[in-house]
């Protein structure tokens, strides 16, 4: 009977430990703070899948054996983000080498959390983001994971390489297929909401082929004021310095400004350059 009982739970905490490891642990871990196991008015906007809860419900899981799955994993994540930060392949080597098998440490990534994301957000070395893509037989690098609140925007590879400016990074992802346009073309908006666009990564993304369409939809967020104008002028400026004349006539497709007055600004941004040229 002491084996059949011990079967039986040890089934139930695999259930709730597969429950646990396939929903935004963070987010679970701050709407069972707030409401426990259970399922109140507005639940869905404390997190991005209410099934979850449900499931742990059906289950009649432990608050208490689910918050040590969860401090499981946080401490597995603060170990792999320390390795990362000492930008070193041969350190990471030696931290893949304590797992089992790949599919060991790979079941680390979750809907809010990833290891090569994890890698690039981390500042670590070309090299290793090399041998996390070989290693770990990525199959796409058009993918996001989930941000700690609900209204967070998801982020890709993609985007955390330009956040960053780290470009080489960015030429990698791109070689493995990652795609400037996936999921919308919202690296451009995303970049620009939480506040990483510049024009370094800006021009990165224009001549990496963000959709004419997807450009124009920035352009119309950047036109409200009070920062309208300002961010209008930042992007004629710095399509005049890359050269990059075919994006000006999108941006003056949605100018709301006098058309004489923006060509005047454009041409004196020529004579800066011209100067600077010359200097």
């Amino acid at each position: 009977m002491n084996i059949i009982s011990n079967i039986i739970n040890f089934n139930k905490r695999n259930e709730i430990y597969n429950i646990v490891k396939n929903s935004n642990v963070i987010q679970l871990e701050n709407y069972i703070k707030k409401n426990g196991i259970t399922i109140k008015h507005g639940s869905f906007l404390e997190i991005n899948d209410i099934n979850i809860i449900k499931e742990l419900i059906k289950v009649k899981a432990n608050i208490k054996y689910i918050q040590s799955i969860i401090n499981n994993i946080k401490n597995k994540r603060e170990h792999i983000i320390s390795v990362f930060k000492k930008k070193s392949l041969d350190e990471f080597k030696k931290y893949v080498n304590n797992f089992n098998s790949i599919d060991e440490l790979k079941d680390l990534n979750t809907r809010d959390f990833d290891i090569l994301i994890c890698a690039i957000d981390n500042n670590t070395s070309i090299e290793t983001i090399q041998f996390i893509i070989n290693t770990f037989k990525y199959t796409s690098m058009n993918y996001y994971i989930e941000g700690i609140n609900v209204h967070d925007n998801r982020k890709s590879p993609l985007f955390f390489a330009t956040s960053k400016n780290e470009f080489y990074i960015a030429d990698l992802l791109i070689k493995y297929d990652a795609n400037i346009n996936y999921d919308d073309g919202n690296i451009l908006r995303h970049l620009y909401l939480y506040r990483f666009l510049n024009e370094e990564n800006l021009i990165y993304i224009l001549n990496n082929g963000i959709k004419k369409n997807y450009v124009e939809n920035l352009i119309v967020e950047l036109m409200h004021p009070p920062i309208g104008n300002l961010g209008m002028n930042i992007l004629y400026k710095n399509a005049v310095h890359y050269n990059a004349y075919q994006f000006i006539d999108v941006f003056l497709e949605n100018e709301i400004r006098e058309r004489k007055m923006i060509i005047n600004q454009i041409e004196n941004y020529e004579r800066q350059e011209k100067c600077y040229d010359l200097s």
